[in-house]
């Protein structure tokens, strides 16, 4: 078997689509290799790009035995130079998973996660406000405030069905896929990267708007503390310490704000600029 050196397969997001959870998933196989870190940023950043192959393949620990070699992303959906860059390095034999969501629910997903960590102080009626203005000012893009043009996907997706053969490309639908049909979605997802069915655990940590209740708890759960490492010895199965994993973080989550004029807000988000999935805009 020819030793793999760089990703075959790239999740780009788009963002708050479910990206976190299929990394850790695909994790799961033993045939699969994911890099060291979920968001390598290796394809949006310049000074990254610019140090080359050797640079990127530091974010690998690839087995001999792996079949699929990965990495997610979710800019690399949204950045207009990162599909071009892809197919420079990793050539258009490389295989593209894309995973959207409801626009309106994305937007309005990404707003509390900014406001989760404190980097949003505006409502999220001003927040989209503030967005529009800049749009229609035809502002300089920011990666971080960028709800409304994230959820914008036709010229994103294009890009990629523009550069790679469409057989290497994927699309997952959050809502439809993801989370209704998530067992079938990871049997074609593994059939897509050409590797045998395994038996993983689908009940991994999703990424809510949601804090921890215990800063603790979340730290020993979530991360490579001695807990976790004693947990790998006494629980051998992948599956079954996911399932663990997945439970915990359930139990120790509290909302971080209420859902009140969220609703109303994903109503009246501005569908000149949202539903366009198939007419495309003059954004990015």
């Amino acid at each position: 078997m020819k030793r793999i050196s760089l990703p075959n397969f790239l999740i780009v997001g788009a963002m708050k689509a479910g990206t976190t959870s299929m990394y850790e998933i695909m994790n799961q196989h033993s045939r699969i290799t994911m890099s060291n870190i979920k968001e390598v940023h290796f394809f949006d950043y310049e000074e990254k790009y610019n140090r080359g192959k050797e640079f990127y393949s530091t974010f690998f620990n690839i087995h001999p035995d792996s079949v699929a070699v990965g990495e997610a992303t979710p800019i690399y959906l949204f950045h207009p130079e990162a599909a071009q860059r892809i197919l420079n390095m990793l050539g258009e034999g490389t295989k593209i998973i894309i995973m959207l969501r409801n626009p309106a629910n994305r937007t309005i997903s990404h707003y509390k996660m900014m406001n989760q960590y404190g980097w949003e102080t505006d409502s999220i009626d001003k927040a989209l406000q503030k967005n529009l203005q800049r749009i229609e000012n035809s502002e300089p893009l920011n990666r971080d405030f960028s709800y409304i043009e994230r959820s914008c996907y036709y010229s994103q997706v294009k890009r990629y069905f523009d550069l790679f053969p469409g057989k290497n490309i994927k699309v997952v639908l959050f809502e439809e896929d993801f989370i209704s049909n998530r067992k079938l979605l990871v049997k074609e997802s593994f059939d897509f990267l050409e590797v045998l069915p395994e038996d993983v655990s689908i009940h991994v940590k999703l990424m809510p708007t949601t804090n921890p209740i215990s800063r603790t708890i979340d730290r020993m759960v979530n991360t490579a503390s001695p807990v976790n490492q004693m947990l790998k010895k006494i629980i051998p199965s992948n599956k079954l310490r996911k399932g663990i994993q997945y439970f915990a973080n359930n139990l120790n989550s509290k909302p971080v704000m209420s859902s009140q004029g969220l609703d109303e807000a994903k109503n009246g988000l501005p569908t000149k600029y949202l539903v366009r999935t198939l007419k495309p805009l003059k954004i990015y």
